[in-house]
């Protein structure tokens, strides 16, 4: 059942989601804030994500929304929860490994790891939850 291309479809379909969310609650905020939409916003964003500002406590926000909305289809994706942990921590640090190439470094900002951080916390113990309680029903 742990098959080397399920995982990887797997993968492939937790990171997709989760850049399809972050991606459409950024354009929905960003439009209400009459700001602009840029992929750097999800790939470069370090410097925003800072929480001496409104906009950068938004996105961080953000960040932990998606991990939540993500959550929600971790059961549908992995079914069973011993699967979480690996799964989000390899999803968070493929996007690590995207943001670094990206910016051509490592992100060394610490309001961007807080929120990484509580964005993977979010996703691994929200995501046992709900697989547990699938498998449980």
């Amino acid at each position: 059942s742990l098959a080397p291309i399920r995982i990887l479809k797997q993968i492939l379909a937790l990171q997709l989601l989760y850049y399809l969310v972050i991606t459409l609650l950024l354009l929905l905020t960003l439009l209400l804030l009459g700001q602009s939409f840029s992929p750097s916003y999800i790939f470069r964003s370090p410097s925003t994500l800072r929480f001496d500002t409104t906009l950068g406590w938004t996105l961080s926000f953000l960040w932990l929304l998606t991990s939540l909305i993500v959550t929600a289809s971790m059961p549908f994706i992995l079914g069973r929860s011993k699967l979480v942990l690996d799964f989000a921590l390899t999803l968070h640090f493929l996007h690590v490994l995207v943001t670094a190439i990206s910016m051509g470094e490592i992100p060394w900002d610490g309001g961007w790891w807080l929120a990484m951080a509580g964005s993977a916390a979010v996703m691994v113990f929200g995501g046992r939850a709900a697989c547990r309680w699938w498998e449980l029903r």
